[in-house]
């Protein structure tokens, strides 16, 4: 079976669903294929590490993040690593396949990873590929980036442009992919609605239950307040984000604080927008090549996708030029909600602390009982173990005194048998002496036949001379 199950590479792209697809599979990672009996597939991770993560590793995995879910490493992380320490992974994938399971792996990444690697990355696995990749149209993925810039940039929005609009070209990142050999099928989807429920029915297997939107858009004074800061190089936009949602929504609390805060202004010009849809035009119509008929028509009937008309996108109000003051009334309000979701944090985790002690004392008392029950039952085990010695005491003697028993018994048979062998030779005596007392009176009898024969001839003179004498 292994020759026959492929492995699914989810491949992105970035902002186009992957967070919410990660996060789906990473706590629901094993779902049975529709209509293949006896093939499951399971979403894995393989890390930066070295590691493949499977199911309970997945949950630790995730619970480092503040995403709070599992996704393999940069192609470029995993190449840097020695074959020694791929080698396990590379095999355990091979013995999923060999047991009827197709593996999943996910990167968003992947999709705009460098050609030369895409391609040893391919050969390492030495298996046949589905890959599926979710992209988005141009203007509303460059809006999306504009505002997750990992720190402020003096540059000018055209010139921003000029360096993303390359990464939006999807077909010549896809082309890379289907040009590799081990690519036997290769799924080009649009990032419209629920990506995780439309990514189980491409790979035909059961959905969630529940319509996963992870990665919501920040609102628009903290995107602001990102890209007014220079942050630290170690610190990450995607989990200050994840982070920060988390706390201030959960504070929130229905309360509409977060919507009050305001969307984001427009970045996106008519000059701008003729600028994309113009350099993004051919290679959009070369996806619709890579595209099954169903999914290029949709592409092909959505005008954000070839439109230069402001109203068939979603660009936003126009940005006003904010002043300094209107800057600190914005970051107060900002600062507010902020304060009030550490404070509940604050208070959630006093609350935590008081019932972890508090578990923590229950803990020792279950634990002090437990140790009263293990030595109640630890003497308890040492009388049995006293009787149990006393008791094979008891058999011993037991045996001994069977032993002695057999000894008895044996020497009895001896001499029952030494009996018979002296009843024999009694009854051969006795018969012996039969033989010698009817021999004896045979010889009587002649004996007194002979005596009445010489009375007889002595009576009649017929005897010789020695016998008269003798007579």
């Amino acid at each position: 079976m292994a020759d026959d199950l492929p492995l699914v590479l989810h491949v992105g792209g970035p902002k186009a669903g992957s967070s919410a697809l990660q996060y789906d599979f990473t706590w629901n990672p094993r779902r049975p294929a529709h209509g293949r009996p006896g093939v499951t597939y399971e979403y894995v991770a393989l890390n930066a590490r070295g590691q493949l993560r499977r199911g309970p590793g997945l949950e630790e995995m995730a619970s480092r993040f503040a995403a709070h879910y599992a996704n393999s490493a940069a192609i470029e992380s995993l190449l840097a690593l020695p074959a020694t320490r791929l080698a396990p992974c590379l095999e355990e994938l091979h013995a999923m396949r060999r047991e009827g399971i197709v593996p999943i792996l996910s990167y968003e990444l992947w999709l705009h990873a460098d050609p030369a690697l895409v391609e040893r990355f391919v050969n390492l696995l030495e298996a046949p590929l589905e890959v599926i990749a979710y992209v988005r149209d141009p203007v509303s993925w460059l809006t999306s980036a504009y505002w997750q810039r990992h720190e402020a940039e003096a540059t000018t929005i055209d010139d921003w442009l000029a360096a993303m609009l390359p990464l939006t070209r999807w077909a010549d990142h896809l082309a890379v992919w289907r040009a590799q050999p081990a690519v036997e099928r290769l799924a080009v989807r649009p990032a419209d609605g629920s990506v995780a429920e439309d990514f189980c029915r491409v790979i035909g297997c059961p959905s969630s239950q529940d319509d996963v939107r992870h990665n919501v858009a920040l609102p628009g004074p903290f995107a602001r307040f990102l890209t007014r800061f220079t942050l630290p190089p170690t610190t990450s936009v995607s989990e200050l984000k994840f982070a920060w949602w988390r706390w201030v929504r959960s504070a929130d609390n229905g309360s509409e604080g977060v919507a009050k805060l305001g969307s984001l202004p427009r970045v996106i010009g008519q000059p701008q927008l003729d600028t994309i849809i113009t350099a993004t035009d051919e290679a959009n119509r070369q996806l619709l090549a890579l595209c099954d008929p169903a999914t290029a028509a949709r592409i092909e009937q959505d005008r954000r996708w070839w439109s230069t008309d402001e109203r068939d996108h979603r660009l936003g109000l126009p940005g006003e030029t904010r002043s300094a003051a209107e800057a600190i009334v914005e970051t107060d309000r900002l600062l507010a909600l902020s304060l009030q979701a550490t404070m509940a944090a604050d208070t959630a985790w006093r609350r935590t602390t008081y019932e972890l002690a508090e578990s923590r004392r229950q803990c020792a008392e279950l634990a002090a009982r437990d140790l009263a029950h293990q030595i109640a039952a630890s003497h308890a085990d040492h009388e049995r173990q006293v009787a149990d010695h006393r008791c094979q005491e008891l058999d011993h003697q037991r045996q001994q005194l069977e032993h002695r028993c057999r000894e008895l018994d044996h020497q009895r048979q001896q001499l029952d048998h030494r009996c018979r062998e002296l009843d024999h030779q009694r009854q051969q005596l006795d018969h012996r002496c039969q033989e010698l007392d009817h021999r004896c009176r045979d010889l009587e009898w002649h004996l007194a036949a002979a005596q009445q024969r010489i009375a007889k001839l002595e009576r009649r003179g017929c005897l010789p001379h020695p016998w008269r004498k003798a007579a």
